[in-house]
């Protein structure tokens, strides 16, 4: 990443943000801002030239396609694949290898706190059930209508965030990809 992409760094990162905080509202992305980071990724690559915008469509190809495939079989949600696919086009080559890297481990870890904080929760509720049930003689109502969808906003935002940030402040989050 060259130093004047300084511009659609803060783009990529305020739109991570802005999606990150609806996923976890709502368990949706708005369009706008997928398309609000894609049109900053267009027009800063199309600024510098075919090659760039190549790459950058290119990056955007390696992430939608294989995100389209996890979309139809119900791993991801549509506007994270849309929002990943941006970012992508956003950071391109080769750093959008390194993005890819970086979400699916951040991935991983949400998924694995979502875990543990749904289990968590549910011994609570039924903690909650059995002292109610045995001190006030009362079955409980416990909401089964939780949502299970992973906010998966925040771990495209996470694999933004170190992609980039391996590039000028964490140097040793580097990957050698191509040496």
């Amino acid at each position: 990443m060259e130093a004047g992409t300084s511009w659609l760094v803060w783009v990529v990162l305020v739109g991570c943000m802005f999606a990150t905080i609806t996923d976890l509202a709502s368990r949706k992305i708005p369009n706008p801002i997928t398309v609000a980071i894609l049109m900053a990724a267009i027009a800063f690559h199309g600024w510098h030239g075919i090659v760039p915008l190549l790459h950058s469509f290119g990056a955007m190809t390696l992430v939608f396609v294989p995100g389209t495939f996890a979309h139809s079989r119900g791993w991801l949600g549509g506007g994270d694949v849309k929002l990943a696919a941006a970012v992508a086009a956003a950071i391109s080559f080769p750093l959008a290898l390194a993005f890819v890297l970086y979400t699916m481990l951040a991935g991983g870890v949400l998924a694995i706190m979502w875990i543990a904080f749904a289990r968590h929760r549910q011994f609570f509720t039924e903690l909650k059930g059995y002292f109610l049930s045995i001190n006030l003689g009362v079955i409980p109502t416990i909401d089964t209508t939780g949502t299970r969808k992973l906010p998966y906003a925040l771990a495209i935002a996470c694999g933004a965030l170190l992609a980039y940030g391996s590039q000028t402040a964490m140097p040793y989050l580097q990957l050698k990809l191509f040496s």
